[in-house]
């Protein structure tokens, strides 16, 4: 008798993106049992994380729980790359529809909640304009920052900044600002970690 094949797990047939997965949890876990801020001091120590959250999909491989009070808790959606969806060229068409999507969406709260990528190290251009830009975001309106941005001489930030605009939409509300200010990068190089004392670059984007 022909003895019938059971289907391959997930995890088997995932490929080297979820091993990826698994040790980036692996080190929030352990960050959260040592306080570290894993994503900054603006949000502080995780207090709670979970996988593979279908209802924060495509930002659902991981959703992280903050307490910045008794009353309020902030959640941040992580999209888990072991590529890089963000280069020279801007963001990752695909990547960028579904951050939209997921912004505009519940369970997201705007003006509370962020969503976050983590990924393998991003080349020195993205890294250096995507991290400015976010933080440029956050501190200004989403207008302010396009009429900034408009007269600067920088070509590679305005690229990187333009490949965040609204797929179809290119009112106001379509601005790259908008999900720049609840964007949040942080890269991993696990072939190369842990790196001395755990401050390289290459563990953490700064």
């Amino acid at each position: 008798m022909k003895m019938q094949k059971s289907p391959p797990s997930l995890k088997s047939a995932s490929g080297g993106g979820f091993f990826f997965e698994d040790k980036v949890a692996a080190l929030l876990l352990c960050e959260m049992l040592i306080a570290k801020q894993s994503l900054g001091k603006d949000l502080g120590v995780a207090q709670q994380l979970e996988r593979q959250a279908g209802d924060w999909e495509p930002f659902g491989d991981l959703v992280l729980t903050f307490s910045h009070s008794v009353e309020k808790l902030v959640k941040c959606g992580c999209s888990v790359k072991s590529n890089q969806p963000i280069n020279s060229n801007g963001c990752n068409p695909d990547f960028l529809s579904g951050l939209w999507a997921t912004i505009a969406k519940q369970p997201f709260v705007r003006n509370e909640d962020v969503l976050a990528l983590f990924s393998s190290p991003l080349a020195q251009v993205p890294h250096k304009h995507l991290n400015a830009l976010c933080e440029q975001a956050r501190e200004s309106d989403a207008s302010r920052l396009e009429q900034r941005i408009l007269h600067q001489n920088h070509q590679d930030a305005r690229t990187i900044y333009d490949s965040f605009r609204h797929p179809t939409d290119k009112s106001q509300d379509g601005l790259p600002g908008h999900v720049l200010a609840h964007f949040v990068s942080r890269e991993f190089d696990f072939e190369n970690w842990p790196c001395p004392d755990c401050v390289d670059r290459r563990c953490v984007s700064v």
